[in-house]
């Protein structure tokens, strides 16, 4: 008897699962929609700049160390949005910031080509990240006794990974029809960048590997 009554609560609890996975799945329209939303607001930022006035109130949102406009203006609808920033992602930003800053302008074409390959690399982890964040937010969320607010939380957490990796997967084929580097056109487009990566190692023009 205990034995079927497991099987009960574990069907039961699978069930439960499915159904917090549909209820909490952003639709195709939201997505669209909110990609569309953040595109503008990178595409303004970069433009125009930014409300240099406006206090980010999410302790996470507050960790990205001096942003450039079009990615500040992002966090800036998000934050209002009240959507959260995790630190790996954070650090993705961070680390693009910091490569900008040493390699884009850099005097030799050697150190530029760094720049766009490892560019081009970092675009492929953000929205691979985000990918990740939607797709596991569920079992992020799901708890047994879920509640209205769960559903509301989780959705907002997997439309914004979505719409994150929709974003990012279009800067990284917009950066490599703008500025296509040695390697950039040339490799396949997918996650984890695997022929780039196999460039960089047995690169013999560059020592793409600092």
């Amino acid at each position: 008897m205990k034995d079927k009554n497991e099987k009960q609560i574990s069907i039961r609890e699978i069930e439960d699962r499915m159904a917090f996975e549909y209820k909490t799945r952003p639709s195709i329209f939201s997505v669209i929609k909110l990609s569309a939303e953040l595109m503008y607001s990178a595409a303004k930022g970069a433009a125009w700049g930014v409300d240099e006035t406006y206090k980010i109130q999410r302790e996470d949102r507050k960790i990205l160390h001096e942003p450039r406009p079009h990615v500040q203006a992002v966090n800036h609808n998000l934050d209002k949005k009240d959507i959260s920033l995790s630190t790996e992602q954070a650090e993705n930003f961070n680390i693009q910031n910091t490569m900008e800053d040493e390699y884009k302008n850099h005097p030799t074409f050697e150190e530029r080509e760094r720049f766009h390959t490892k560019d081009q690399k970092r675009e492929a982890a953000i929205a691979e990240r985000f990918y990740h964040e939607g797709k596991d937010a569920p079992k992020k969320f799901f708890k047994e006794d879920y509640t209205e607010k769960d559903i509301e939380e989780c959705q907002k957490e997997r439309l914004a990974g979505t719409a994150g990796f929709v974003c990012h997967t279009f800067f990284k084929a917009a950066k490599n029809v703008v500025r296509p580097s040695v390697y950039g056109v040339n490799s396949d487009f997918q996650f984890g960048d695997e022929l780039i990566d196999v460039a960089i190692r047995e690169s013999e023009q560059f020592n793409f590997k600092k």
